[in-house]
């Protein structure tokens, strides 16, 4: 994170990092606790609206499945309060899956965020890589390639990988 200009550690340290995972919504109408997934959306919303001023980054981790039960509008609704409460120097990061959203609506779901980063998994040299591509970022497009291979090692981290990749 520090790579891309969001230096995080003193959060950690001083205890102002909120990670909020989310629980999949229940669709069985038949589960006295099953909720619209649409209503749930609206209460994360105002979960992450009440949230402490001075938590100043809130991560949630994800929102693949309950977006994909949404329609776009309740979708758009809640990407627009994130944008709004980031007036407030605060940093939302939502994880989802693109699969969850129609291609023509990613295009607008991107465009309120201020940054945009995918994730993907490549095999470079027999090695499993996680690719991290910056496509966005402090609410400006980026055209050239912004792609950082990294290796995951289990309780260590991340090491960063030598890799070139050319467009053509």
């Amino acid at each position: 994170m520090n790579s891309i200009g969001m230096k995080v550690t003193k959060y950690f340290k001083e205890d102002k990092l909120l990670i909020h995972p989310l629980e999949n919504p229940a669709l069985d109408e038949d589960c006295e606790f099953a909720e619209d997934p649409q209503r749930l959306l609206g209460k994360l919303a105002l979960q992450i609206e009440r949230i402490p001023k001075e938590r100043e980054i809130i991560i949630v981790d994800a929102i693949t499945n309950l977006a994909s039960y949404c329609p776009d509008s309740v979708i758009l609704r809640f990407f627009s309060s994130c944008k709004r409460l980031c007036k407030d120097k605060r940093t939302i990061i939502l994880s989802a899956h693109s699969y969850a959203f129609d291609e023509k609506m990613l295009v607008r779901f991107r465009d309120l965020c201020d940054a945009h980063i995918s994730l993907g998994i490549e095999t470079i040299a027999n090695k499993t890589a996680t690719m991290l591509e910056v496509s966005k970022a402090h609410n400006a497009k980026l055209n050239r390639d912004n792609t950082v291979a990294l290796e995951v090692v289990p309780g260590v981290g991340m090491n960063p990988l030598p890799f070139n990749k050319v467009r053509a």
